[in-house]
């Protein structure tokens, strides 16, 4: 066999006989795939080594997915520095990113890397911030330093050993890691997705606090995803951390779980309750995307509203029976009968003028749900589209 055959044929040069977009897209779900920062870490380094065209094709992904996981471990950030560094512009394109064999030549990220975060999504792992079982343990009280930034004070716990569900972090650490966030790839990140989860609950409160210092450190954020679920401890009382904190760029809000109001008596709120404000801090938001059912009949969105998408994912909700999907606990047609979506039959004149059709979608199996024709005959009833997809298969 000639020597140039064994070549071609050699595992090595698998990449270069992939089309282009079948190769992006099995480095991409193995890059969005869960792992540590050393598992990241190590696959970005193995990649990169093990062929130019892979190279190439990681650090383009690598460059519009990050990961960051707050920890005492720097990995992540280490990571992303490389990618910057890596990062320029391709000539024909002036905004595709491919990769040089440059190693880090500075400490901040270069017009190229920031013009990439332009159209990147960030997916940011707070976790050990709620819930960290090592060292000493701090409870989190926030107040507006004089230049507006959040600033945290540490207070030992001497209280009886805490609940799982209440406010435990680590501040200091805390604050250090997003200033080395923000210090070495991200000042003034012009990134406009992120992604925000715990796997934790979080308290009301704290998620409001985190949500200003998110916008703090991506302040061109249009889209967001609230990827946790909230829990409301009974003595909270922290009221002020409403006050002011609105997001105007915001135009795409995806909540894993609605906060759940369990202030009594039932109508009243404390203080610190964030579901009757919830929507005071996206006053520009236009499409809602929920993850969990919750009465829509019960939120007061802004009328800038104009999209609602409605997960309804076939599910096993009674023992010994096939799996089904049901949008009954969305409770549409109650909702559009209150309002829900209806501003312009309520005078609203900057919907007047705007004139949109509002729009419900449903991500479910092939099956229509169950209370999908219920839905479907209020939609016709007030003016509004509703439409079905199907993402849930097998």
């Amino acid at each position: 066999m000639p020597p140039e055959t064994v070549a071609s044929s050699s595992p090595a040069s698998w990449p270069s006989r992939l089309p282009a977009k079948a190769l992006h897209a099995i480095i991409e779900e193995v890059w969005r795939l869960p792992a540590t920062k050393h598992e990241r870490w190590d696959l970005y380094l193995t990649l990169a080594a093990s062929h130019p065209r892979l190279r190439e094709t990681l650090v383009s992904i690598a460059s519009r997915n990050i990961f960051l996981r707050y920890g005492p471990s720097r990995k992540d950030i280490e990571l992303y520095q490389l990618v910057a560094s890596q990062v320029v512009p391709d000539s024909s394109t002036q905004d595709t990113p491919i990769a040089t064999a440059s190693a880090p030549s500075s400490d901040s990220p270069s017009a190229n890397w920031r013009a990439v975060l332009q159209t990147a999504h960030i997916d940011f792992d707070f976790t050990m911030l709620i819930h960290d079982p090592h060292g000493k343990l701090a409870r989190l009280k926030a107040a507006r330093a004089p230049g507006g930034m959040l600033t945290h004070e540490a207070r030992p716990i001497t209280d009886p050993p805490v609940r799982s569900e209440e406010v435990i972090v680590r501040t200091e650490r805390w604050e250090s890691y997003l200033h080395d966030v923000r210090a070495a790839i991200l000042p003034d990140c012009p990134c406009p997705s992120v992604t925000a989860f715990c796997a934790h609950k979080v308290p009301h409160c704290t998620a409001c606090t985190l949500l200003r210092e998110l916008a703090e450190l991506f302040p061109a954020l249009t889209h967001i995803y609230l990827r946790f679920d909230w829990t409301h401890p009974p003595d909270e009382d922290d009221g002020w951390l409403l006050a002011g904190g609105h997001f105007p760029t915001i135009r795409f809000l995806r909540l894993a779980v609605f906060p759940e109001c369990r202030c009594t008596p039932a109508g009243t709120h404390r203080k610190g309750c964030v579901s009757p404000h919830l929507f005071r801090l996206f006053p520009n938001v236009r499409h809602l995307h929920l993850d969990s059912p919750v009465f829509l009949k019960l939120l007061d969105p802004p009328h800038s509203l104009d999209t609602v998408t409605l997960e309804a994912p076939p599910k096993a909700y009674i023992a010994g029976r096939e799996p089904f999907a049901t949008i009954m606990g969305y409770n549409v047609a109650a909702a559009l009968r209150r309002g829900f979506l209806r501003w312009s039959d309520r005078g609203d004149l900057h919907e007047q003028q705007e004139r949109k059709t509002k729009t419900i979608v449903v991500r479910t199996g092939a099956v229509d749900p169950q209370g999908f024709e219920a839905a479907k005959a209020a939609c016709g009833e007030y003016g509004i589209a509703i439409e079905k997809e199907v993402v849930y298969v097998g």
